[in-house]
């Protein structure tokens, strides 16, 4: 009798410690762990890695290096951590999954470097214009639009020693964010470029903000931008603003992040007032949402109401 009730002891404090110490698990069947939108983000963090057409390559040295393509040196956005060097590279848009082959080197170390892409996935966009002349330019609009492309070609590629230790942005005006980054566009029917930044519903008048800190370049009025001021944030690093009704600063003026730099209009290609915001690294559009934590910035897919 007593060997039973010793049994049942033993038996009972055994499967009551089981119960009380079993961990649950961290994802439960029907519920997705969310614990990685609450996790504490630092400046390194921003921009976000996305290997994609559009998107950009985090590449992380110990110490600063030199980065070629066959013989060319390539001019690259590079900042000094804590612990290494990071080099940051954008992946063109217009090149679809074409990988990139380069190589590096460091005062220690020589390495070979195969980036490959993956498919992004992004859709198609219908627009219907009023003035042909958008979708099919005269001999005349095109001399004019050749002449502008070499501008704004010329400035994007820009090489600054602007430095911002902090590359989380902003966003340039208060509204929803759309997805419509590298969207295949056809006007009134006619295939266009994949749309290279994102547009920001507003009214006229609007006040738009500096996303980053940097120094302000006007191209004055565009006949696809409309009025177009740039920033320049340092080391190939551009963002761009398209179809201003107003600038509120001059060229060559410095502004600090949140500071009103222009107002939302209609000018150029444009079916209403609204900011087409675009970001540049090294001369090729990447996606602006890379910048944002979207922890602050309420997102809309397009064609769906807020």
């Amino acid at each position: 009798m007593k060997f039973l009730l010793a049994l049942f002891l033993i038996l009972f404090i055994y499967f009551t410690s089981s119960f009380f110490n079993k961990k649950k698990p961290l994802v439960q069947e029907g519920f997705t762990h969310k614990s990685s939108l609450n996790k504490v983000q630092t400046p390194s963090d921003f921009p976000k890695e996305s290997r994609v057409p559009g998107g950009l390559v985090k590449l992380r040295f110990k110490h600063k290096p030199e980065l070629f393509i066959g013989d060319e040196k390539l001019q690259v956005f590079s900042k000094k951590e804590k612990t290494d060097w990071l080099v940051l590279l954008p992946l063109s848009l217009y090149k679809g999954l074409e990988g990139i082959k380069l190589t590096s080197q460091t005062s220690s170390q020589y390495q070979l470097h195969l980036i490959k892409l993956k498919e992004a996935g992004y859709l198609k966009q219908y627009i219907n214009v009023k003035n042909r002349e958008f979708v099919i330019a005269s001999k005349k609009t095109l001399k004019r639009i050749k002449k502008e492309s070499a501008l704004k070609k010329e400035a994007f590629k820009r090489f600054s020693k602007i430095y911002n230790d902090d590359l989380k942005m902003i966003k340039p005006l208060d509204a929803i964010l759309r997805h419509d980054f590298g969207r295949r566009r056809f006007f009134n029917g006619v295939s266009k470029n994949p749309h290279a930044g994102i547009d920001l519903s507003g009214k006229r008048g609007d006040k738009i903000r500096a996303p980053l800190g940097g120094e302000v370049i006007i191209l004055g009025n565009l006949f696809y931008n409309g009025n177009l001021m740039l920033l320049d944030h340092g080391q190939g690093l551009i963002t761009a603003y398209s179809h201003l009704s107003k600038f509120l600063k001059k060229d060559g003026e410095w502004v600090r992040q949140g500071e009103f730099i222009a107002e939302v209009g209609s000018t150029g290609r444009a079916t209403g007032p609204h900011l087409h915001w675009s970001v540049y690294l090294g001369g090729e559009p990447v996606n602006p949402e890379l910048f944002l934590d979207f922890r602050e910035s309420p997102t809309l897919e397009v064609g769906k109401k807020p």
